[in-house]
């Protein structure tokens, strides 16, 4: 039986002040853009409408990652989601020329690594949570994910970011 793989955008829908309590009620502090993308989007319009127009758009939030009881990036791992998706393609890419790649999230010195173990299997690790998983199952849900969250913020702002689709693209195209 295959594990069961969960991969989701969350954006941050107020700040935090206690970890335990976000960790006990994930619901009180973000909006799922999978779960509730008409809430999702309502809060990106209203967090644009206080941007300058000619700055780049910046939300915070997490892209939280389970398989079965597992959790690899947890609710207290958030970010600025709009630079880590980015983030976790080049570390796709980089993993896919050399069969290990490593980087760090955006804002937190927290470190992201693929490395490969043999021919079906990688290693994906967030911090100290650990994952072996099947290559290619892996790298194909991350990348409906990504494609999924860019998807969602034009449909939310209108921002296509066509640089990261076409490249979302051209990794599913080798993912076989």
């Amino acid at each position: 039986m295959k594990e069961m793989l969960q991969i989701e955008s969350l954006l941050l829908k107020r700040d935090v002040e206690d970890l335990r309590d976000l960790a006990l009620n994930p619901d009180e502090y973000y909006i799922s853009i999978q779960d509730n993308r008409e809430d999702a989007k309502n809060l990106l319009k209203s967090l644009k409408k206080f941007r300058d127009e000619k700055d780049l758009f910046y939300v915070d939030g997490v892209i939280f990652i389970k398989i079965d009881w597992k959790v690899i990036i947890p609710y207290g791992f958030w970010d600025e989601i709009s630079s880590l998706w980015p983030y976790l393609i080049n570390l796709i890419e980089d993993y896919q020329n050399a069969g290990k790649a490593e980087c760090s999230f955006p804002n937190q010195p927290i470190t992201i690594e693929m490395s490969k173990l043999d021919s079906r299997f990688l290693l994906f690790s967030v911090d100290d949570n650990k994952l072996k998983i099947e290559e290619q199952y892996f790298i194909s849900i991350l990348l409906d994910a990504a494609e999924d969250y860019f998807t969602f913020l034009y449909e939310a702002i209108g921002e296509l970011d066509s640089f990261e689709m076409n490249r979302i693209n051209k990794l599913k195209a080798q993912v076989v």
